[in-house]
Parts: C-alpha cells; sequence; structure tokens
C-alpha cells in the first residue's frame, strides 16, 4: 500500500500524464476543427483580405445558402485558464475554417460545453 505522500503524488502525475495526452499542452488546452458539408458543391477559399462575418443570435439581412456545419471540439487546459482565451481562439479557429470552405458568414453559432458550432454560408446575391 501507497503512503498518502506517495499516493498524491502519483494521482498527480496520473493527471498530468491524462492532461499532456488529452490537450497536448498545458496552458490553454487545444481544440480540434471539423467542417460536416451539407452539400456536393466546393466553394472557392477566402483570402486574408475578404470579411467573415460571425453572427450568434441574428441572421444576415441578405440570401444565403447553408454549406455546412463548423464544430469547434476544446479540450480544457489542466490548469484552467477561465473562458477568455478558449473564446477568442474559437472565434479565430471558426473564421479560419470558414475562409478555408470558402463560407461568406457563420451564423447560429452555439456554446455547448466543451464545443462550439455554427452554420458556414455563402450568399448568393452576390
Amino acid at each position: 500500500m501507497l503512503e498518502e505522500g506517495s499516493m498524491k503524488k502519483v494521482i498527480a502525475l496520473l493527471a498530468l500524464a491524462v492532461s499532456i495526452n488529452g490537450c497536448n499542452y498545458l496552458m490553454y488546452g487545444s481544440s480540434s476543427v471539423r467542417f460536416t458539408k451539407f452539400t456536393e458543391a466546393e466553394y472557392p477559399p477566402k483570402t486574408e483580405k475578404e470579411e467573415i462575418s460571425l453572427f450568434s443570435t441574428i441572421k444576415p439581412d441578405r440570401p444565403y445558402k447553408e454549406i455546412g456545419i463548423i464544430k469547434i471540439s476544446k479540450c480544457a487546459s489542466f490548469f484552467g485558464t477561465g473562458g477568455t482565451p478558449h473564446r477568442i481562439s474559437d472565434e479565430r479557429d471558426m473564421i479560419k475554417k470558414a475562409r478555408e470552405v470558402g463560407a461568406d458568414a457563420v451564423i447560429d453559432i452555439k456554446q455547448m460545453g466543451m464545443y462550439e458550432t455554427g452554420t458556414a454560408i455563402v450568399f448568393t446575391d452576390k
């Protein structure tokens, strides 16, 4: 049987190993970004100069077509840094993926625990 001090060290080392394995780094955690297409149509990627709009609660007042769902899966950090670093990172990840898939904007952005989702759209009045 392990002594109390040794047991605490073993638990701390196990927690550290899980954190490093699951999150890849300790300070801010990590995230993976996936895109699920609604259509077989391909859209050219957007350049850095083209603005990508994010809409959480309102919808654009222009006609649009939904092209897929962007899902960000977050791994919380071992030390916990509050919500701010993840929120900024999530927005950047959402915009980066929208740019890659050729979206003009992302609507219906929702935070659900360790996930953030949004619907990628293209404007049809261009």
